[in-house]
């Protein structure tokens, strides 16, 4: 954990987002999600949360994954006016 905190981000390289998964003991995992706020904010965090354990619980199931539909950026843009 020190070391990823300690990692700084180069914007003239990716990622800016790095996930690890440690294995804490025999059925125990953290997962370390650290990403610069200049990609991920307050509102895509949970959406991005949300979709990767969606993800990870079909994987987990062995069925295939599915993903809400996302929501068009215009509609983002209608509701900023």
């Amino acid at each position: 954990l020190r070391t990823d905190r300690e990692a700084a981000f180069d914007f003239s390289q990716g990622p800016l987002l790095r996930i690890a998964v440690f294995r804490l003991q025999e059925d125990r995992y953290q997962i370390v999600w650290t990403s610069h706020h200049i990609i991920v904010d307050g509102w895509s965090s949970p959406i991005i949360y949300r979709d990767v354990i969606a993800l990870y619980r079909a994987s987990k199931d062995g069925q295939p994954p599915s993903l809400p539909a996302p929501v068009p950026y215009e509609r983002h843009i209608e509701w900023l006016m």
